[in-house]
């Protein structure tokens, strides 16, 4: 984002919010990890404080539980609650890839792409071959498939062939 004043001159803005720090500042995980994280530094801070003021055992263990042990139990959960955002983040990323790389296939296959070996099956067969599978050759009722097919009929690769979808 760029500024510019009545003299002409331009400023950029210390802090651009693009769209994309918009949309993760929208999970409120973020925001509640980076403020536990922000309240458990302070209650170190606060807890070292008090701790550093006297020398009696007695009087350092309020700072030290209060402080020390609020303060990193704070820590660990603002981290635990930025990384299961960023975890959450990274498989919606990978579901739209895997969606995308499926619409490929689709469209290779509806193109007539499919495969460059030529993959076949039996109509009521377990197992697909290449097309020059000795298996098959000269079998009826032999029939070209494709990879989607492959998957929903749940068949196996011939063993003899091994033939690469």
């Amino acid at each position: 984002m760029v500024t510019s004043t009545s003299e002409g001159a331009s400023h950029r803005a210390l802090i651009e919010v693009t769209p994309e720090l918009q949309r993760r500042l929208r999970d409120p995980r973020v925001i509640l990890g980076w403020l536990a994280i922000i309240a458990g530094a302070v209650a170190l801070l606060i807890g070292y404080w008090g701790v550093s003021g006297t020398l009696r055992t007695g009087k350092q263990m309020p700072y030290l539980i209060s402080g020390g042990l609020g303060g990193i139990f704070l820590l660990g959960l603002g981290a635990a609650l930025l990384f299961g955002s960023e975890l959450s983040e990274a498989r919606k990323e990978i579901a739209e890839v895997r969606e995308l790389i499926e619409g490929l296939y689709e469209t290779r296959e509806e193109a007539g792409l499919a495969s460059s070996n030529n993959l076949v099956a039996l109509a009521r067969a377990n197992t697909f071959h290449q097309g020059d599978c000795v298996v098959v050759a000269n079998k009826p009722g032999v029939a070209s498939i494709t990879r989607t097919q492959i998957e929903r009929r749940g068949l196996t690769p011939c063993r003899l062939c091994s033939p690469v979808v």
